[in-house]
């Protein structure tokens, strides 16, 4: 497969790609595709959290939740689990959540992510018989609820079918290697070419001090057709052939069999792709993969399939082998017959039916066995002290895998005949959560602290509801700060005696990007609250007796001087910590009121006065956008002794004009009107005027930045220019009360990362870097520079440079794109628009010729 920008030569994605599939997840309520892990890795967590930005933490919850999360996320069938169950494929196809998943492992590991911290320990001490995924899997979660954990592993090296059953090319030792290493830092003693043996061998280690023992020894044996001849030392078992191809084994029997051969696989499944894969690794000619399914009843995953398809395997469905053919004492070829299913969707060898006259043979010098796996001779005696099924497998209870001997459990393929590594990995972590019950592994510490004080009151962290549809009931504010919201600005209280509030519906538009449905923008036509103000009193009281960590703040707005007092009055009487005035709202149908207040600098004055003597909480003055200079009005507001001020509130704006209609949008009854836009296109604006008032020296109060927040990264952005408390409204609109738990951990890492001491301490950090034009350095000036080996020949950076820029870019005969240095002038619009991370960079030189300014 070719490398790419969003995917290696394994079909790997790189974060661009993983970025790119995450962007497309709708980001479900209960989403179907957790539900669907068999090991609880939760995929619409790990993928919402990359979404929002959050990187280290959707890389922990891979690690933290599934130990062997690489492994799962490259060779588990994920078309049948977690992406059979994706909504997405209503709209198209399914994101590729293994990919993601494989890739969060990856950049978890590089990263050094912790491991998870251990419970105290318990003094329980617990043996486990394999060191195969089900195994470990459980013997680490063991040792995170605090048990001694012992495995025992009859072969060279820990990490059964993962080591010896899965196609090197896939996976390797590397891979296999550091996640077991990960178990094994947790204390986990790992004791290899230690076979328990006999009938009583899981027993005897009850008696040696151990109080549980799990087995979960796998299936070590593979199974050959019942066709004479299938014991020359061609024709091997799949596990036989992979094995070899892993460690060399056996003098080199896999690359024997491969190299320059023809070769047949007999079977359809996960397995048989894996091995007709090696094999052409490996060297074989043709690769014949023959199996009794259609080519859409293979059991093997898609993506399995597509790779033996990548590698060339001839697939040859509907058919069985009948003979093995031997020539000269060596295995010569295969003899065939097709098949047909006498009951449709019954896939066993029972219910097949040969075709007359389909006979057909093959020339192969090798043939590969990948059907169905066994014990092995010590594994079956070991079992069989224990109640097993007629086909040879351990029982063991579905929820705790617990046997017929006490205290002895079992889990993975010795229980089920043979099924994924997710499987395994889920019966693990339950045998494990049975044997030691109670409380789970202890959750990782919450550091560093995110808190922060406002106005004199100390917020939890600095993340906030604002004063809009997301804040209008106790209901709505208590499920956010069980979410982890740090505080509430109350929707806007008015006096409904004065004036009686009705929201025009439909009340929303949205501004989408290139006719994806992002809601970039949110123009809303709606007013304050319409409900009935005793009824958001008792909420605000409500709200303080149960959350005495969270901080209450309200929003007023008031349609004459004393109604700013009577509703401040209210408002602290029912417990509310600071309140915010409201001189903002650009859509209030009662004249004199929202923005038109707040461009007048002697009404800001006197409305924040009133406010201020009516109550003894601290004041914080809400600015509108539709303004040219908003220091000048924050400075009427600071004189009417406001404590703080909090902006921006929405943007007068159209969003859009309804072609057909011929009337602005949202259209109610045939008109509209110009009202307020907010969301991530309002960001860059928001950022300049929370700037431009916190570097106005005569401005001493603080700042609330509202404005397009959704991320950390946005977070981060707007306590850099000076804010030190935030507000969220339209991304919880689009996403939730969830996506405060992204930037929570996302601002903590970031934190960490940076070695900054507080959230304090990043507030006005990037300040000092706003200047004057005439202060920028102009003696030197950036060059673009291209990598071609990245570069996709789309001619983006050409269409743009040529039409909009130096005409520096230029396409030469393999369609790469070169940079004339000589034209190159540094506006680096290429970079910004190259679809391709990484592709375009830049250098700095000396600008050729540059006179200082006068």
């Amino acid at each position: 497969m070719p490398t790419s920008a969003t995917r290696d030569e394994m079909g790997r994605l790189s974060l661009q790609g993983a970025l790119t599939e995450t962007r497309r997840c709708l980001l479900c309520h209960d989403a179907p595709c957790s539900q669907a892990c068999p090991a609880g890795t939760d995929p619409a967590r790990f993928l919402r959290q990359l979404r929002f930005a959050n990187l280290l933490g959707a890389a922990r919850t891979v690690l933290d939740n599934n130990p062997f999360g690489g492994v799962c996320g490259a060779v588990c069938p994920t078309s049948r689990l977690c992406e059979k169950a994706c909504c997405r494929q209503g709209l198209d196809e399914p994101i590729r959540i293994g990919g993601v998943q494989n890739f969060l492992h990856r950049y978890g590991l590089e990263q050094g992510i912790e491991p998870p911290p251990l419970a105290k320990p318990t003094g329980k001490k617990v043996a486990v018989i394999g060191a195969g995924p089900a195994g470990l899997s459980a013997a680490r979660e063991l040792a995170l609820r605090g048990a001694l954990v012992t495995v025992f592993e009859a072969r060279r090296k820990a990490g059964g079918m993962l080591r010896y059953g899965i196609a090197p090319f896939r996976l390797g030792d590397e891979a296999v290697d550091r996640e077991i290493g990960r178990i094994a830092a947790l204390g986990v003693e790992i004791v290899t070419r230690k076979p328990i043996k006999g009938r009583s061998g899981a027993k005897a280690l009850l008696g040696k001090g151990y109080d549980a023992v799990l087995v979960a020894t796998g299936l070590q044996a593979g199974r050959r057709l019942p066709l004479k001849r299938a014991d020359l030392p061609e024709a091997v078992t799949a596990l036989e052939f992979l094995a070899s191809a892993n460690t060399e084994g056996k003098k080199g029997l896999a690359r024997r069999l491969a190299h320059g051969k023809d070769v047949a696989v007999v079977g359809g499944g996960s397995v048989a792709m894996d091995a007709a894969c090696q094999a052409r690794e490996l060297g074989a000619g043709r690769v014949y993969a023959i199996s009794l399914e259609a080519l859409h009843e293979l059991p093997a995953d898609a993506e399995e399939v597509a790779l033996a398809r990548a590698r060339h395997v001839i697939f040859v469905p509907q058919t069985r082998v009948t003979r093995i053919v031997r020539r000269r004492g060596a295995l010569a070829g295969v003899e065939t017959v097709e098949i047909d299913w006498k009951e449709p969707g019954l896939l066993v060898p029972a219910n097949a039916v040969d075709r007359p006259g389909t006979e057909a043979g093959l020339r192969v010098q090798a043939v590969i066995f990948a059907i169905k796996q066994a014990h092995d001779e010590a594994a079956a005696e070991l079992v069989s002290e224990l109640r097993c099924s007629e086909a040879g497998w351990l029982r063991a209870d579905e929820k705790t895998g617990a046997t017929s001997a006490p205290r002895i459990y079992a889990a993975g393929d010795v229980t089920s005949g043979g099924s994924t590594v997710v499987a395994a990995v889920a019966e693990g972590k339950r045998a494990a959560a049975a044997i030691m019950p109670g409380a789970g592994p202890p959750a990782r510490p919450a550091q560093p602290s995110l808190a922060l004080e406002f106005c004199g009151i100390k917020f939890p962290n600095p993340f906030c509801l604002s004063s809009s549809p997301v804040s209008n009931s106790a209901e709505m504010c208590a499920r956010a700060f069980d979410a982890g919201w740090g505080g509430v600005y109350y929707k806007t209280l008015g006096q409904e005696q004065k004036f009686k509030v009705y929201h025009p519906s439909p009340r929303l538009n949205a501004v989408d990007y290139e006719g994806v449905r992002t809601a970039v923008g949110i123009q809303n036509v709606e007013q304050i609250t319409d409900r009935p103000l005793r009824d958001n009193l008792k909420d605000i009281e409500t709200l303080r007796k149960k959350y005495p960590d969270r901080v209450v703040g309200v929003s007023i707005m008031g349609f004459t001087k004393d109604d700013w007092a009577v509703l401040a009055h209210a408002c602290e009487d029912a417990g509310a910590q600071l309140l915010e005035v409201n001189f903002s709202c650009p859509q209030m149908a009662a004249e004199g009121t929202g923005f038109r207040v707040g461009q007048t600098e002697e009404l800001i004055e006197l409305f924040t006065a009133e406010a201020k003597r009516a109550c003894k909480i601290p004041v914080v003055a809400k600015m509108t956008p539709n303004i040219t200079d908003m220091v000048p009005v924050a400075l009427a507001a600071q004189r009417g002794g406001a404590d703080a001020v909090s902006a921006i509130n929405t943007m007068r704006a159209i969003s859009h004009v309804d072609l057909d209609t011929r009337c602005a949008m949202p259209t109610i009854a045939g008109r509209s009107i110009i009202s307020g836009f907010s969301g991530p296109a309002l960001r860059p604006t928001a950022l300049r005027f929370v700037a431009e008032m916190a570097k106005a020296a005569e401005l001493k109060i603080p700042i609330s930045a509202i404005g397009g927040i959704g991320t950390w990264q946005d977070a981060a952005e707007f306590l850099l220019v000076g804010a030190s408390n935030l507000q969220c409204t339209t991304a919880i609109m689009r996403f939730g009360y969830r996506i405060v738990e992204d930037m929570i951990e996302g601002l903590r890492d970031y934190l960490r990362r940076t070695g900054t001491p507080s959230v304090a301490a990043l507030v006005g950090g990037a300040l000092g870097s706003l200047t004057e034009p005439a202060m920028l350095d102009h003696t030197t000036e950036a060059v673009s520079q291209i990598d071609k080996d990245k570069c996709v020949g789309c001619g983006q950076c050409y269409i743009a440079c040529q039409d909009g820029a130096h005409q520096a870019i230029s396409l030469d005969a393999e369609r790469k794109a070169t940079v004339d240095e000589d034209h190159c002038v540094g506006c680096l619009m290429c970079r910004h628009i190259c679809p391709v991370d990484g592709c375009i960079g830049f250098k700095i030189r000396t600008r050729k010729e540059f006179e200082p300014f006068a």
